[in-house]
């Protein structure tokens, strides 16, 4: 029996991933990230990660099988031995109280994992797989796998290039006092950052895409 195929791609691909459930489904990768227990963020990650694959390959009218929703659900090693530096960081804001920002470095590389994930993978059904069969297999998985993973690395690099962007307007006249331009740059810089991670995800993606193209 034959691998099946799409009848019509047009009527099963969905052109985007709902960007509030993508949202969601990171804050929660992000909470695993801050349970200082060695070993069970990197089961929650998994759990979610599994989750996001299925949503997202069902949205484009795909299954995965189960060896390839393992192979996209396991965390990356960074995320893996994120669960080591939670604990590191629990005992030390528990005994040294000066340095309690470190908590927040598992749960920022918990949201990552997740939410580059699911970015990625959605312009990978979206935009580079060719192949009509409605399976994904787990070699195929493995391939888009190493190429987000890849991304990643890549997008956290200083050596990264974007694009600059076409159509930004700026005033002829900025009229605000200086104590409002500093405060309104705190605040876009912030409001701004999401796009901008969207922006170096993406663009690693395309760039580790253009090297090694992948064939699925």
């Amino acid at each position: 029996m034959g691998e099946p195929t799409r009848v019509n791609a047009a009527l099963t691909r969905i052109s985007r991933a709902a960007p509030g459930r993508l949202s969601v489904m990171a804050i929660l990768g992000m909470f695993a990230g801050t349970v200082p227990l060695p070993f069970l963020p990197a089961i929650v990650l998994r759990r979610v990660r599994g989750a996001l694959a299925h949503d997202l390959a069902a949205r484009h009218g795909l299954s995965l099988t189960e060896e390839a929703r393992k192979e996209i659900a396991e965390p990356s090693r960074a995320a893996r031995s994120g669960a080591l530096i939670a604990t590191a960081a629990f005992v030390v804001r528990r005994t040294f109280r000066r340095f309690g920002m470190l908590g927040a470095v598992p749960p920022l590389a918990a949201w990552l994992e997740v939410y580059a994930l699911g970015l990625l993978f959605d312009r990978y059904l979206e935009r580079v797989r060719s192949s009509q069969t409605v399976r994904i297999h787990g070699g195929e998985a493995k391939m888009v796998r190493r190429a987000i993973d890849a991304a990643v690395s890549r997008a956290l690099s200083p050596k990264l290039e974007l694009k600059s962007r076409s159509g930004d307007v700026e005033p002829t006249e900025d009229l605000r006092p200086l104590s409002t331009k500093v405060v309104d740059g705190v605040l876009l810089a912030i409001a701004a950052l999401p796009d901008h991670v969207q922006r170096r995800l993406e663009t690693a993606f395309d760039n580790v895409l253009d090297e090694e193209p992948l064939r699925a």
